[in-house]
């Protein structure tokens, strides 16, 4: 049986995927961060200490509105999945892996 050469360039993407993600793994060479890293932000945090725990986001967003609250600011962290906190008055008060 033949496999192309799509087909195994998939699969080894799914595999390196699986390593980073499902095992909590951070791959510092290709500076991907599973979302179990970030998950260490915890609500009620000030801006300073995310930052300070997690390092600088990838994207920040000012004036969001979300699901009917507003929030002052939102941070997106490119991670696997993409990990979003929202801000309120500089306070941590929610956070979401977005798949």
């Amino acid at each position: 049986m033949k496999i192309g050469p799509s087909v195994l360039f998939f699969i080894f993407v799914l595999c390196g995927c699986a390593h980073i993600c499902e095992f909590g793994e951070s791959d510092t060479s290709s500076g991907l961060k599973c979302h179990r890293v970030v998950a260490k932000a915890e609500i009620g945090m000030t801006r300073a200490e995310a930052e300070k725990k997690l390092g600088s986001p990838q994207r920040r967003q000012i004036d969001v509105s979300y699901r009917g609250k507003t929030y002052d600011e939102v941070w997106v962290y490119e991670t696997v999945p993409p990990t979003v906190l929202y801000f309120k008055n500089g306070i941590l008060e929610e956070k979401e892996y977005q798949q």
